[in-house]
């Protein structure tokens, strides 16, 4: 498996999450006829580490959320939701072995295929 479908999983095993969106949480892109609530990711950037012997272990990587909702105070409470989910998260996530996620920081925005409010959050996250 890979870290996106360990995200997916632990962002669908959380109450508030699933509950705000139910399974609406797509790759890269939010699809034009889906229903909001709901979220799109995708991984920016990442590497593994090294060290004098080459690839020692863990990887992290940056994950982008964004959240799309049909009010500013609906987008901001699915923030929020996202927030909490993985402020912190750490251990097995689907078949992933994560030991850490870090929520680097959040922005409102503007746009996106729905031309409404949207929050864009970069989570790194650190796994093996």
């Amino acid at each position: 498996m890979s870290i996106e479908t360990g995200i997916v999983a632990h962002l669908q095993a959380d109450g508030t999450v699933s509950g705000l969106v139910g399974t609406r949480i797509y790759p890269m892109q939010i699809p034009q006829e889906a229903t909001l609530p709901a979220l799109a990711y995708q991984v920016i950037s990442g590497r593994p580490t090294y060290s004098h012997g080459g690839d020692s272990g863990p990887e992290w990587c940056r994950v982008q959320i964004t959240c799309h909702a049909g009010t500013y105070e609906a987008v901001k409470a699915l923030a929020a939701a996202v927030r909490a989910a993985l402020s912190g998260a750490a251990g097995a996530m689907d078949d992933v072995t994560v030991q850490g996620t870090f929520v680097e920081n959040d922005r409102d925005g503007w746009g996106g295929t729905f031309e409404l409010a949207v929050v864009r959050m970069d989570v790194v996250v650190w796994y093996e």
